[in-house]
Order: structure tokens, then C-alpha cells, then sequence
């Protein structure tokens, strides 16, 4: 009688456990807001988009809002089992800057082509980047960036990508409120059901 007691406990507890996705920023700027400033970063990446890209390979873009700037990576398609790492080489391998907080994100087309990002004031980035991606939830990019400025600019750190699993209390009784009273509250208007004509 304990055992199947316990196996109802533990899946009690275990329906409330949720899995997020995680994206951060771990390192330094330099200059990024045009005000000569060194920056020690550990934030979210709240802008985040990839795909293949234009010119062959693959794309990733980070928008750090709050820290008024974004990142964009075109490297070659890697397997989850490979990685890259190497010296910024257009355009295969090509690193992108934008310094404003109000990137399109919506319009993700725009994420994918060099050009593009050109055309919404980005500049270009030399340097290395080390890129290990097996998918959106597991990735690590160190990157050693710097763009052709008067005052040096620069982005030195990790982006990285993981999942966090935490436990949330409401969730066991949620599940269990929907297990004996249905699928739970609905805001949608009735509609009623029309009768069969004769």
C-alpha cells in the first residue's frame, strides 16, 4: 500500500517542476554606448533569433536591450557534436554590432543577412569567436570582438545558452484541479448549439 502512495506523492511533486530556457551575456564591453566606458556583464538576452543564413551557414543574433546594443554571428553549419573556433573570416565567419536598443525584432528576415544588418547601422567586428551550439537551449560562443573605432570598442565574454529547472508549488494542484473538475475555467463566450432541423 506505501508504494503506491509514494509513486502518487512523487508524481504530485514532479508535475510542478517546469523547465526554462535560459540565455545570457557573461563578460565585457568596452565603449559600446560611444561613452569610452568598460562594462562587466552577467544579464539575460532577452532579443534572440537564428537560422540558416544568406550566405550559407548558420546565424545567431542577441539582443541586449538594456545594455543598448546587439550581436550578430554568421559561422558555418556545425553538428551538435562540433565545434569552431576561429578568426572572424567575411563572409562565412563574420561578426556584426548594432549600438541601439530598438533593433526589429519582429522582423526576423533581417536577422539573417549581413547587408541587412549593414543597412540598420551595424558595424562590423573583428576578432575571434569559439562557437560550440548543439541547439537554442544548449550553446556556449566565446567571443574577443572589437569594431575599427577612434576609442577601442569591444566585446569580450561568453554568450551562453542553457536549461533551468525549478519547481513551482501551484502547479501540482492546478493539475490536480483539472484531473477531477475538467479543463479548467474558460473566459469564451457560450455559444449555443444549434438544433437539428426536421
Amino acid at each position: 500500500m506505501r508504494l503506491p502512495i509514494s509513486i502518487v506523492a512523487l508524481s504530485i511533486v514532479c508535475s510542478g517542476c517546469t523547465t526554462d530556457i535560459v540565455n545570457q551575456f557573461r563578460g565585457e564591453t568596452r565603449n559600446v554606448r560611444r561613452d569610452a566606458r568598460n562594462e562587466q556583464l552577467q544579464c539575460d538576452i532577452p532579443g534572440y533569433c537564428s537560422g540558416p543564413s544568406t550566405v550559407g551557414g548558420h546565424f545567431v543574433g542577441f539582443g541586449l536591450p538594456t545594455q543598448g546594443f546587439s550581436v550578430f554571428l554568421f559561422y558555418p553549419k556545425l553538428e551538435a557534436s562540433e565545434s569552431l573556433t576561429t578568426n572572424t573570416a567575411p563572409p562565412l565567419v563574420d561578426a556584426w554590432l548594432i549600438r541601439t536598443n530598438t533593433y526589429p525584432w519582429s522582423d526576423a528576415r533581417k536577422c539573417t543577412n549581413p547587408e541587412e544588418i549593414r543597412l540598420l547601422g551595424g558595424e562590423r567586428l573583428t576578432g575571434r569567436i569559439a562557437v560550440k551550439w548543439k541547439s537554442n537551449a544548449d550553446f556556449r560562443i566565446g567571443v574577443d570582438l572589437a569594431a575599427n573605432d577612434t576609442v577601442p570598442t569591444g566585446i569580450e565574454g561568453e554568450f551562453v545558452g542553457y536549461t533551468k529547472t525549478r519547481f513551482d508549488p501551484a502547479a501540482p494542484f492546478v493539475g490536480l484541479a483539472m484531473l477531477f473538475f475538467g479543463e479548467g475555467y474558460s473566459t469564451a463566450a457560450v455559444k449555443p448549439v444549434a438544433a437539428d432541423k426536421p
